[in-house]
């Protein structure tokens, strides 16, 4: 059991990382501002696949592109902090309403929208704004 979410941890960070790289290749400038932001898509997907046990292997990456990016400390801890918490959130509502992850019905793919997706991405745009305030 510890050698599988090892793994599942090692997996979550590298996917992770890849997709902080393509947000930072798609980035108009060296800024932590992205018309996209994979990471939060690959985070909810596994989330909702591989539960709790990757929340470390999700957050790692995120504080440290931040950090690598030039932010302050408080916001590189804060901000990513923040997108996970927002996460399982949308894990959350999404399990509430009976979300099926096989996608197989339109009101699986409407959920994972708006309760996977839309809710906890705002949740998670104004931790990171008042996370720019503290940092």
């Amino acid at each position: 059991m510890g050698r599988m979410v090892g793994e599942n941890l090692s997996v979550a960070a590298l996917i992770s990382l890849a997709a902080f790289g393509l947000r930072a290749a798609l980035a108009s400038d060296h800024t932590a501002v992205s018309p996209v932001w994979p990471a939060a898509g690959i985070a909810l997907a596994a989330a909702l696949l591989l539960g709790l046990r990757v929340a470390p292997g999700i957050l790692l990456p995120l504080v440290i592109g931040s950090i690598a990016g030039g932010n302050p400390w408080p916001f590189s801890l804060l901000a990513p902090l923040g997108i996970v918490v927002a996460v399982y959130i949308g894990r959350w509502l999404c399990r509430w309403r009976g979300f099926d992850p096989a996608l197989e019905s339109t009101r699986d793919i409407l959920l994972l929208a708006g309760l996977g997706v839309i809710v906890p991405m705002g949740i998670a745009g104004f931790w990171t704004a008042a996370s720019m305030l503290l940092g």
